[in-house]
């Protein structure tokens, strides 16, 4: 009988003999654990010591060095060294761009600054980004370097570079408004920018924006100049597509257009990301070898291939800028550069090397990158479509291809579109699932009504009509790129309208989308037959959106409006339009829509509501939710509240109340009041086996330098440890109490 010892020998050797398999694929798991590092770092929930971080990297390079003769152990002390590196890497960048940020919310006060960025966002509203501000009331070391501000409905844009003056309410950036939901604080934390607000008077210009001569300057007048040309040859809902191709501006896209597209699976197309950067790349790589071909004499002395990839690669880097710089866009250039120099030493162009290469450079300078859709989205399918093509379906079309006649070529065509789109889709589901909880389920038609039309008519044409501005000739070729365009939203438009054309899901759980990452890796990173033992996790994980769960009770920051569960796993708000964006977050979350939830008036005025598994009821302000023999209430008004701690003071657990703490206080049972709610975000409570367990968004967050009570950063702590100051107990502290 065999021993334990005796499984593990054979577990051993049978590693060993993997591993010595696959050698070749070894290196593409360094950045795999490079970005391990940086996701481990990002998901702690309190800072940790720099120096015990610096200390347990040098250890690992220590390690490294140590292990320079051991083959068996190289590998690992180089994984282990590529983790500390990320992880390090982390922390070094989140202390590099440290500033000071607004902690609570302001009143009224004057902010004069120079305008840095200026942008019309999806919801129609004029947003600015000020640089070096000032505001009334505050010291200067206490303001932000840079503030975000929604201008008042109907003002102008300012121009970049005026400085200007205006009255505003500033507040700390926003936490997660739900749960695994989106971290403005963290995003904008990287950007340096430690406040937002919204305007409450029209801007004054106090100076105008002074003649630059820099890159960034003439590239910005390049942007504004096509921007305007595309604004005067086509139609606002074809023009704003164009230019979302051409220099990356979607804020401006109309509603319906960007709805269609996401619903179609081709949103894709509105960001300039692998497919516009190829297009370019490749049309200029083709045209300048064909037109160096023209010339026998230099043709024949030098390699046309080499010289195109040059002049290729500058067109490319030229639409980086053009196109604004996105994340997507750099990370296609690093690709194409890859590709390029592959080709100038006469390498292999397209590998995953290059896309490990792309990832790496990516987060070593930006490892908050990781964190972003777009990044995940973007590598997702790239590594899944090179992988595939690697295990197959290019030998599969080539064979196809060789056969004689058009109608072959044109079937290997749509093979590979085929194969490319089915591939893409399943490597990106559970990025889509688990940020945005839908699923266009056909996107296969979608990409085929416009791939051909974007790849032959609209980006060529966009592109001649671009370079035709300075001689004033770009109306048509720009006319003839609308044409392609509006075919493409027409079809969008049809598509999406199809029946069931989306599939709408709770939101995957964190633990589900890292199941389908690492089961993905595991899947295409390795050669042999072992890779599909990753296939049953990948299912795993696309299935977890069904083990998604509500909590019974959602509280928003303020106690300004709530949200229950009933016995379908649906929330119900009350009726009504404030807190829109905190509404829109909890439903998206819970895959369901305004009418879904909102405008149930009986649940909140009158009759309530009753099932088999909860009893709420709403009068006069005082709102009673009982599941089981546990009773939570919420209240508005200060009557309310004492009509609850009068009449129902034995009977309810916790009380969630939207007035003041000095205001709200009741020894019959626990309080959880306004300002509460308002230090720690938005609160939950799951009422289970007779008992309330009541958790909130700043417990998850933590104490971490994006967070309103972190202090900002300064050279003398950067290697000190970070003391928590006392900002108010978690709600979950205060139910032990």
């Amino acid at each position: 009988m065999k021993t334990v010892a005796d499984f593990a020998r054979i577990f051993y050797y049978r590693l060993s003999d993997f591993l010595s398999d696959e050698s070749e694929r070894l290196p593409l798991w360094l950045p795999v654990a490079f970005a391990a590092g940086i996701g481990t770092y990002f998901s702690l929930n309190k800072e940790p010591y720099f120096f015990i971080v610096l200390c347990c990297f040098l250890l690992a390079l220590f390690l490294l060095f140590d292990a320079r003769k051991s083959p068996k152990y190289f590998f690992a002390a180089l994984l282990l060294a590529a983790y500390a590196g990320g992880f390090a890497c982390a922390q070094f960048r989140t202390i590099s761009v440290s500033e000071p940020k607004f902690k609570t919310a302001s009143k009224t006060v004057s902010v004069t600054g120079t305008v840095l960025n200026a942008e019309t966002n999806a919801y129609g509203k004029n947003r600015i980004v000020l640089k070096n501000p000032f505001v009334s009331g505050y010291e200067e070391w206490a303001v932000p370097k840079k503030v975000r501000l929604t201008l008042k409905k109907g003002d102008p844009l300012p121009e970049i570079g005026e400085v200007i003056s205006l009255k505003a309410l500033l507040f700390p950036p926003s936490p997660p408004l739900i749960d695994e939901g989106y971290d403005q604080a963290k995003a904008l934390y990287f950007e340096k920018i430690g406040a937002t607000g919204f305007a409450r008077s029209s801007y004054e210009t106090i100076a105008k924006a002074p003649e630059k001569t820099d890159f960034a300057s003439f590239v910005f007048k390049i942007r504004q100049n096509i921007n305007d040309a595309l604004s005067e040859t086509l139609p606002p809902d074809i023009s704003e597509v164009a230019k979302a191709l051409t220099t990356g501006t979607t804020k401006a896209i109309p509603t319906q257009i960007a709805d269609s597209y996401r619903d179609s699976g081709i949103a894709h197309l509105l960001s300039v990301s692998g497919l516009h950067m190829s297009l370019i790349a490749g049309a200029v790589f083709g045209c300048v070898r064909l037109l160096l071909a023209c010339f026998p004499a230099f043709a024949l002395r030098y390699s046309t291939k080499k010289a195109a990839a040059v002049v290729a690669l500058t067109a490319a880097f030229f639409y980086l800028f053009i196109s604004g710089n996105a994340l997507p866009a750099r990370r296609a250039f690093i690709m194409i550069a890859f590709v390029f120099t592959a080709v100038l030493f006469d390498r292999r162009a397209l590998s995953l090397v290059a896309a490990a290469w792309a990832a790496f450079f990516i987060l070593l300078f930006r490892p908050e990158s990781l964190l972003s859709a777009s990044f995940q989205l973007s590598f997702a399918a790239v590594v899944a479509l090179i992988s595939a093509y690697e295990a197959g379906i290019d030998k599969f079309r080539k064979h196809i291809a060789k056969k004689e006649g058009i109608p072959f070529f044109l079937i290997s065509c749509v093979v590979a579109l085929f194969a490319t789109d089915i591939v893409a889709g399943i490597a990106t589901a559970p990025y889509v699932l688990y940020y945005f909880g839908r699923y266009p389920l056909y996107s296969l038609l979608g990409n085929l009504a416009s791939s051909a039309v974007t790849g032959f008519v609209v980006m060529p044409f966009l592109m001649a009509g671009t370079l035709l501005i300075p001689f004033g000739i770009e109306r048509i070729p720009y006319e003839i790129a609308g044409y392609g365009i509006a075919f493409i939203n027409e079809a969008a438009k049809r598509i999406s309208e199809l029946p069931a054309a989306v599939i709408q899901t709770p939101s995957m759980p964190f633990w589900g989308m890292l199941c389908c990452t690492l089961s993905g890796l595991w899947l295409c990173l390795w050669k042999s037959k072992a890779r599909y033992y990753a296939v049953p996790f990948f299912i795993l994980g696309l299935f977890s959106p069904s083990f998604h769960l509500m909590p019974d009770l959602l509280v928003s920051p303020g106690a300004s409006i709530i949200a229950f569960k009933n016995e379908k796993g649906n929330l119900i708000l009350p009726p009504g339009k404030s807190d829109a964006l905190v509404r829109r977050v909890w439903l998206g979350k819970n895959a369901q829509t305004e009418t879904d939830a909102s405008g149930c008036f009986e649940c909140f005025k009158g009759s309530g509501y009753h099932d088999s598994v909860v009893d709420f009821s709403c009068q006069k302000g005082l709102c009673l939710l009982k599941k089981g023999n546990v009773t939570v209430a919420w209240t508005k008004g200060k009557r309310a509240f004492k009509r609850a701690c009068d009449d129902y003071g034995k009977q309810i657990a916790v009380l969630f109340s939207g007035i003041p703490r000095h205001r709200a206080d009741c020894k019959d049972f626990l309080t959880v009041n306004r300002t509460d709610s308002l230090r720690n975000g938005t609160i939950s409570a799951v009422i289970k086996d007779g008992t309330v367990e009541i958790q909130s968004i700043a417990e998850k967050t933590g104490f971490r330098p994006w967070t309103a009570p972190f202090p900002m950063i300064s050279p003398k702590s950067e290697i000190l440890p970070f003391f928590e100051k006392s900002y108010g107990l978690p709600v979950k502290a205060r139910l032990q109490d």
